[in-house]
């Protein structure tokens, strides 16, 4: 089993999809859309094409580091090659874009999770079977400061 870690901008490591997401200056990692400048419609990750209105030329924004959890599953049987040992929580997240995300949820017990939890992105890496270190993004509960 793989253990997640906060990963640092700037680090070196490959990015579990380029272009996916980029980490700012506090290692946060900030999910990468675009958004048509004729609709208004927001998408995750690049198109070329608005699904919406069919307007050509959309512009690439950061997305909303945090949203609430829409819809949540527990894994409870662990798959072949997973890099997470079970039971974890996989959530669906709405960002303010209105656009929904799907990511494990860490860094809370499954029991605690509930629709409109409040959460944001954290990135977390892990080490592939030939050595690489690949740094992903999952989501983890938004705490309040003391």
């Amino acid at each position: 089993m793989t253990s997640a870690t906060t990963v640092q901008p700037d680090s070196g490591e490959r990015r579990i999809e380029e272009g996916l997401f980029r980490l700012d200056e506090t290692g946060t990692p900030r999910l990468r859309g675009c958004k048509c400048p004729a609709c208004g419609t927001v998408f995750l990750g690049r198109r070329v094409v608005c699904l919406a209105c069919f307007h050509l030329g959309l512009d690439e924004i950061d997305l909303s580091a945090e949203g609430e959890v829409y819809s949540f599953t527990t894994v409870r049987q662990q798959s072949s090659g997973s890099l997470i040992a079970p039971p974890y929580t996989v959530v669906q997240v709405k960002l303010p874009e209105r656009i929904i995300v799907t990511a494990p949820l860490l860094e809370i017990a499954p029991d605690a999770v509930a629709v409109g939890l409040p959460v944001r992105t954290k990135a977390f890496r892990f080490t592939e079977p030939s050595g690489q270190v690949v740094v992903s993004y999952a989501f983890v509960p938004v705490t309040t400061g003391a």
